[in-house]
Order: C-alpha cells, then structure tokens, then sequence
C-alpha cells in the first residue's frame, strides 16, 4: 500500500458539503430515471430496426415500448 493512501480518510464524494432540499433531490431521481428511460427505448429502437425480426419480437419490442411509455407517464 503506497503511503500516500490514508484508509480511513473519508471518500472524496464525503468531503462535498452540497446541502439538496427535498425537492432537489426528487428533481435528480427523476431525471436519472427519465434518462434510463430513454436509453432502454433507444436500444429497443435500435434492435426494432433489424430485418429479421420475428413476428413474436415484433410483437415483444411493441409490449416493451408501450411499457417504457406507460411508465413514463
């Protein structure tokens, strides 16, 4: 262990004194989850795309969006 290290000093993130209000932090939870939202529609997006899809997949990625969607909501 180099001695630069100190294991019982706290994680960087810790030192940050930042105070958030309930509302803030609400407002971050749902951006993440809005954010992750757009990334599963995305890739479902994406994989819709292909030519040799079945109709049962077809039939799935149309059940996927519509839940991504619903959720959203």
């Amino acid at each position: 262990m180099s001695g630069d290290h100190n294991m019982y000093q706290k994680p960087r993130s810790y030192d940050d004194d930042t105070q958030y209000d309930e509302a803030q932090v609400q407002a971050m939870i749902n951006k993440a989850v809005c954010d992750e939202r757009e990334a599963c529609a995305k890739v479902l997006f994406d994989y819709a795309g292909r030519d040799d899809l079945s109709d049962s997949d077809e039939s799935l990625l149309k059940h996927l969006f519509e839940l991504i969607r619903a959720r959203g909501e």
